[in-house]
């Protein structure tokens, strides 16, 4: 929940490229070392940031769905399929990405 609100807070006092962009510029000095690349950090960070509102959404659609359907709400039958469903749209997403080539090779 506090990752939820974080992020909300976050996305709607800055905007994602902004945000982004400083997380670039605080890890130059990484880069510079060699120990990672500060652009897919920063491109990693900034996709979390976005998703994790709609993620909460699909977590409540699903629980919702177990309600009406007059399931028992147990973690790990709300965990699985939010799990599976997130991964789909991640493997999108990075299908999208190198499609753009918005990463270095």
């Amino acid at each position: 929940m506090t990752l939820v609100l974080f992020a909300a807070t976050v996305t709607a006092t800055t905007t994602i490229d902004a945000f982004m962009d400083e997380i670039t510029i605080l890890l130059g000095p990484l880069e510079r070392i060699g120990l990672l690349r500060a652009a897919d950090v920063s491109l990693a960070l900034g996709l979390v940031l976005r998703f994790v509102p709609e993620i909460f959404a699909r977590y409540q659609a699903i629980r919702e769905g177990h309600r009406a359907r007059g399931l028992p709400l147990r973690p790990l039958t709300i965990i699985g399929p939010l799990i599976i469903l997130t991964l789909k749209d991640a493997d999108m997403i990075a299908l999208a990405i190198d499609a753009r080539g918005f990463r270095r090779q």
